[in-house]
């Protein structure tokens, strides 16, 4: 039954209208998401070819089907989308100064104690 329902000419046309609205959405969604970046970015007007160029290349990056990013979950707004996908060192990846001195006195008591185990030949 399936196979004869996909046999008919109505549904290639149905299969064809489909696929061109989806291309159309992406289009005008890939739009939006760069003006988000852009708007997000914020650079100088002195800098205003290097800001396009970050934005196409993070929209490029982000935007297409499949590419499982957050720009692509319909969970949050474009906006918010375009916020999450600023460089990770201004996403709160970079750490507190504490997290790195606790970070830095983990690995001086593994040096130390592996200094001083004693090695068995």
């Amino acid at each position: 039954m399936l196979a004869t329902e996909r046999a008919t000419e109505g549904y290639a046309k149905r299969k064809e209208n489909d696929s061109r609205r989806r291309e159309r959405e992406q289009l005008a969604y890939v739009e939006q998401f760069e003006a988000e970046v852009l708007r997000f970015l914020q650079f100088s007007p002195r800098w205003r070819d290097l800001s396009h160029a970050v934005a196409q290349k993070v929209t490029s990056h982000a935007t297409p089907v499949g590419s499982g990013t957050v720009a692509r979950t319909e969970r949050i707004s474009v906006e918010e989308r375009a916020a999450r996908m600023q460089p990770q060192a201004r996403a709160g990846r970079a750490r507190s100064p504490q997290v790195t001195r606790s970070n830095r006195l983990l690995r001086r008591r593994k040096t130390c104690y592996k200094l001083q185990t004693p090695t068995y030949t």
